[in-house]
């Protein structure tokens, strides 16, 4: 969703809010929770024009005007939209659904990283992917997936090249450089890295982190080079080494991995500032949003482990805004700010009764009341798979004299922590076979 930028909606703004004009919306009978603050303010209305707030006070009636439409919330909770600051949509579903769960839930904005789309499709298939979400009920945000491959040794996987960075920030919507992955190439000075770092710092672009396994000097010289974030902590020690060293912490949970459990009665034990604490999700499966949710399932989690709601709200939003730089538009409800707004009946189940993005309500007793179009799909995005012949049975016969071996595997040590290992495997007449049982297969 496109927002009007507060440089044009200064003049209508303040008409609004001095009553020389009239509000589009007014909520009404509002318990405001002030992120800003760190207070819920009761009786508070707030007044909207377009797709911003223009007034939030405790009298909002010389705002009010015939076309005015005025909805009483009669005392329910007023909060910002969430935000997912790093998802990668691209690895499980389309745009268009997506938004539609991320809606019910709560969360109003999301961060994209297509490294998946990028690697099959390069620089042709992210601008596809860009447009999937241009006319979205929700705000996307892109980074320019960062470091891809990850290893030319072992990937054939497409990359951006430095024209196409260029090209790519200048859309509207790209906000910087995605997580770039292999931190070795940072502190070997890589050239193709550094250039490509050097390109978005010199355009005021973000660029996220990724320091899984990094620390100290080289954690140092990781942060030395512009990137200021991260969304590999597993623990409590890793998110304030890096706390320490001035980097935003994205605390994950999602379908990847889930560290709230380990992180957050440790913040809370040791009163860590959590100014630069966010959420995210790093990806998240359709079983999973039906099961948890996204950002709001962090909300519930945290508030469950004993954080304070609105501590868990404003990491939620707010903190998610000051660090992409977009707080002038995002992440409280206060005048000048883009209407994202979530409404609770309670801030125990953080399951949105309602939810306006830009001042257009879209969910409303939990269901969703925008008109959905079916996505268009350019078809060759749909071609990519190309194997060069058909595949028979034959492809896949191992042969063996012996009537067991000892196979070659990789196994799960933690969820995205792998190592070698073997496991045994019959063999029958002179194939060896696969073993469901034991999750072996061809």
């Amino acid at each position: 969703m496109k927002a009007n930028p507060l440089a044009s909606m200064i003049y209508s703004l303040n008409l609004v809010a001095m009553g020389e004009s009239k509000a589009d919306i007014v909520l009404k009978n509002c318990k405001l929770v002030n992120v800003y603050s760190r207070e819920i303010i009761p009786h508070t209305h707030v007044a909207i024009v377009n797709d911003r707030i223009a007034y939030v006070g405790q009298d909002a009636s010389h705002t009010i005007g015939e076309k005015t439409v005025v909805i009483d919330l009669e005392e329910r909770y007023l909060t910002p939209g969430f935000a997912d600051p790093h998802i990668h949509i691209d690895q499980y579903i389309l745009p268009s659904e997506l938004a539609k769960k991320a809606l019910l839930c709560g969360t109003t904005t999301l961060f994209s990283d297509p490294i998946d789309i990028v690697s099959v499709c390069g620089y042709r298939g992210f601008r596809e992917f860009v447009k999937m979400t241009e006319n979205l009920p929700i705000r996307v945000f892109h980074v320019i997936p960062g470091g891809l491959p990850v290893d030319r040794k072992f990937s054939h996987s497409r990359t951006i090249n430095k024209d196409e960075q260029k090209k790519a920030f200048d859309l509207d919507s790209v906000v910087g450089l995605g997580e770039v992955f292999s931190w070795t190439k940072v502190t070997t000075r890589d050239p193709r890295t550094i250039q490509s770092i050097t390109m978005m710092l010199q355009n005021n672009g973000i660029i996220n982190g990724h320091t899984a396994g990094a620390s100290d000097k080289k954690l140092n010289a990781y942060i030395t080079s512009g990137i200021f974030s991260c969304h590999e902590p597993i623990n409590y020690d890793q998110v304030i080494e890096r706390l320490r060293l001035g980097m935003w912490i994205m605390m994950r949970e999602g379908s990847i991995r889930r560290d709230l459990d380990k992180i957050i009665p440790n913040i809370l034990e040791h009163k860590t500032n959590i100014d630069r604490l966010m959420f995210c999700t790093d990806g998240v499966t359709p079983k999973d949003i039906a099961e948890f949710g996204i950002i709001d399932h962090c909300v519930r989690k945290s508030i469950m482990l004993g954080m304070d709601v609105i501590d868990a709200i404003a990491i939620a939003s707010k903190n998610c805004f000051e660090y992409y730089g977009m707080s002038k538009d995002c992440g409280g409800i206060a005048p000048g700010k883009l209407a994202d707004i979530l409404v609770f009946d309670d801030l125990e189940k953080i399951k949105p009764n309602k939810v306006f993005v830009g001042g257009k309500l879209v969910v409303a007793h939990g269901e969703i009341v925008f008109k959905s179009t079916k996505p268009q799909i350019t078809k060759w995005l749909t071609r990519t798979v190309k194997t060069g012949r058909k595949y028979t049975e034959q492809d896949f016969v191992i042969r063996s004299k012996k009537s067991s071996v000892q196979a070659l595997v990789i196994r799960l040590d933690s969820e995205i922590i792998t190592k070698k290992d073997h496991e045994e495997l019959s063999a029958e007449n002179g194939n060896l076979l696969a073993s469901p049982e034991k999750d072996v297969w061809k």
